[in-house]
C-alpha cells in the first residue's frame, strides 16, 4: 500500500474526531452566553416628597439618576450603607430643580463618584452652582451634555439624551432622558419632562420598555399621555402619590402595574431577560 493511501484514512479519522469534540463542546456550551449578565438592581428610593432618586446597581458598578430633595439625604445615604454602595460610577442631574439635586453636594461628598452628568443649562440656580463647585473641588469629572452620550459597562448600556434645544421657557424641559439597557430589558427615566421636552423624545425610536419613570411626578399633558402609549411599559413608577387619573386609566388599561416611591422604596430586579418587581403594586 502506498504512502498516499495509507494516509487518506489516518486523515480522514483525525478529521472525524476533531469534528466531533467541537460538536460535543457546543451542545455543552450555555445558550447565548447568558451567564456573562450580572444581575442588577433598580431601587426608587423612598422620599419624604414628591422628589427623584433612582439607583441602579450591579457587581463593579453604579449609577444613580437625581438625588432627591436636601431632607432627603440621610435616607439616600442610609440606603447606599445598607447595600454596601461607597462609590457611585455614574451620577446624572436631569434638570436643576431642588427635587432632584437637592442632596447632590452632600453625596458627592459622603461617596466617591466617577463621572457626574448635567443639562447644558445657564439659568442661575444657586443649589446648581453649590453641586458643580462641590463637583470642581472635589475633583470629579463633570459634563453638561449636548450631544448623545452613551456607555457600557459588561451587558449594561447606558443612553443619556440632551435637550435639542438650548432655550426653554422652564428648567422641567432641560431634563435629561436616561435609557438603561440590561439585555434585553430597557427602562427609560425622562426626569420632569414636559410637552416640549417630551415632543422631542416621541420622535425617537424607543426600544420595548420594561419600566418606565412617569414625568413631572404624574401630571398630566397631551404628551405624557400620548408618550405613555407609546411605550406602553410593563411597570409605570411615579414619584408623587399617585398619577393623574386619566395617565392612570391609560396605563392601567394597557397592562401597566402602577407603583409610588413616596414613603417608600420600589424595587426591581432584572436578570438581562426578565424585569422582577419586588414591591408590591399600587
Amino acid at each position: 500500500m502506498s504512502l498516499r493511501s495509507r494516509l487518506i484514512p489516518l486523515l480522514a479519522g483525525i478529521l472525524a474526531v476533531g469534528a466531533l469534540l467541537v460538536f460535543s463542546f457546543w451542545l455543552s456550551a450555555p445558550a447565548g452566553n447568558t451567564t456573562a449578565v450580572q444581575p442588577l438592581e433598580i431601587a426608587f428610593i423612598g422620599t419624604t416628597e414628591d422628589a427623584d432618586c433612582i439607583l441602579l446597581w450591579q457587581p463593579g458598578y453604579t449609577m444613580m439618576i437625581d438625588t432627591g430633595e436636601e431632607a432627603d439625604g440621610d435616607a439616600i445615604l442610609g440606603f447606599l450603607e445598607d447595600e454596601g454602595i461607597d462609590r457611585i460610577d455614574l451620577l446624572v442631574l436631569t434638570h436643576p430643580d431642588k427635587d432632584h439635586i437637592g442632596s447632590a453636594a452632600r453625596i458627592l461628598e459622603a461617596v466617591e463618584v466617577g463621572t457626574l452628568l448635567e443639562p447644558d443649562y445657564t439659568g442661575e440656580k444657586k443649589r446648581l452652582e453649590e453641586v458643580r463647585e462641590t463637583a470642581d473641588r472635589l475633583g470629579v469629572p463633570r459634563e453638561q451634555l449636548t450631544s448623545r452620550w452613551q456607555h457600557t459597562a459588561g451587558a449594561l448600556t447606558v443612553t443619556v439624551y440632551p435637550p435639542e434645544r438650548n432655550d426653554y421657557d422652564g428648567e422641567n424641559n432641560y431634563s435629561l432622558a436616561t435609557l438603561v439597557e440590561h439585555g434585553q430589558v430597557a427602562m427609560l427615566f425622562p426626569g420632569d419632562a414636559k410637552n416640549k421636552r417630551l415632543s422631542e423624545l416621541m420622535d425617537y425610536d424607543w426600544p420595548a420598555i420594561s419600566l418606565y419613570k412617569l414625568p413631572h411626578h404624574g401630571r398630566y399633558s397631551e404628551n405624557s399621555a400620548a408618550f405613555l402609549l407609546e411605550l406602553h411599559p410593563d411597570y409605570t413608577v411615579v414619584t408623587a402619590s399617585q398619577p393623574d387619573e386619566t395617565l392612570r386609566a391609560i396605563g392601567t388599561s394597557m397592562g401597566t402595574r402602577w407603583y409610588s416611591s413616596v414613603g417608600q422604596t420600589v424595587r426591581f430586579t432584572s436578570d438581562g431577560e426578565t424585569l422582577t418587581a419586588l414591591t408590591p403594586a399600587a
